[in-house]
């Protein structure tokens, strides 16, 4: 999964920086920094994902599940 969103990121940049080089018009410059926009806030995410992801490891279903059973005795 994180190589297609890296692979995401990559082509979101390079679609966005071909469009600003090649369009003129306004409408497609705004495209091209929505793209950039949402390849970069993309990107953003996957560095937050796997910033977590080792604190979400900690967690067996098992575990979870037996807390989630305690909880709803009490």
């Amino acid at each position: 999964m994180e190589s297609n969103i890296k692979g995401l990121v990559a082509a979101g940049h390079e679609m966005a920086s071909e469009l600003k080089a090649e369009c003129g018009a306004v409408d497609m410059r705004s495209v091209a920094k929505l793209i950039s926009d949402l390849a970069t806030q993309l990107e953003v995410q996957l560095v937050r994902a796997n910033a977590l992801a080792p604190n979400s490891r900690t967690f067996s279903p098992a575990s979870t599940q037996s807390v989630v059973s305690q909880s709803c005795r009490n």
